[in-house]
C-alpha cells in the first residue's frame, strides 16, 4: 500500500527511476547518460568444496560461459549454510546482447557443464541452484562519468537517490 512520507530515498537504477518519478528534463537526461552493465549470476550449493582455498577467481577463457567464480564458503564458512556456496557470474554490457534470450535452465546447465570440466564436482554433488539476471547491476564507469553523475538530491522535493550509480569509483570488496 501507500506510505506517506516527507522524504524518500530511491535505490532503483536510473532507468527505473526515470519511469517512476516526474523528473525535470535536464535531470532526466542526466540519468539517461548513466550506462549500466547486466549480470547473469548462478548460485550453486554443493556437498563439497570446489577448491581448497580460492575465494575469488576471474576467468578469461572464451570457452567458459562465466567470467567470475566465487567460492563464498572459502571466505566465510557457516555450518548453517548446509552446503558449499559457489557464485558464478558473467557481465554483459549490451542490453540487446542475444545472451539475454537464453532460458534460466539453459544458463544453469551450461554453467554446471563447465564447472564439471574445471572442478572436482559432478551433478550428483549439487544440493541446490538459483539464478538471477538483471540488465542493470552496476554502472559502466566511462570517461566523464563523474560529470554525468546526478546529485543524491533530485529536483523532486523530498526525493533522494542512492545506489550503485553513486558508488564510483569502486564497489567491490
Amino acid at each position: 500500500g501507500d506510505v506517506e512520507a516527507d522524504n524518500a530515498v530511491s535505490t532503483v537504477s536510473p532507468m527505473h527511476l526515470r519511469g517512476l518519478a516526474d523528473l525535470p528534463k535536464p535531470y532526466d537526461e542526466q540519468l539517461s547518460r548513466i550506462r549500466f552493465q547486466g549480470t547473469v549470476c548462478c548460485l550453486f550449493g554443493f556437498d563439497r568444496p570446489l577448491t581448497e582455498d580460492i575465494y575469488w577467481l576471474n576467468i578469461k577463457d572464451d570457452k567458459s560461459p562465466f567470467t567470475l567464480l566465487v567460492e563464498h564458503t572459502n571466505l566465510f564458512d557457516r555450518p548453517e549454510y548446509g552446503s558449499h556456496i559457489v557464485y558464478c557470474a558473467e557481465y554483459i554490457q549490451n542490453p540487446d546482447d542475444p545472451k539475454w534470450n537464453r532460458s534460466p535452465e539453459e544458463i544453469q546447465e551450461k554453467y554446471l557443464d563447465h564447472l564439471e570440466r574445471i572442478a572436482p564436482v559432478k551433478r550428483e554433488n549439487l544440493v541446490w541452484k538459483r539464478i538471477a539476471m538483471t540488465k542493470e547491476s552496476s554502472p559502466i564507469y566511462s570517461m566523464g562519468y563523474l560529470s554525468n553523475l546526478p546529485t543524491h538530491k533530485t529536483p523532486v522535493s523530498g526525493l533522494y537517490t542512492a545506489g550503485m550509480m553513486h558508488s564510483f569509483p569502486e564497489r567491490s570488496i
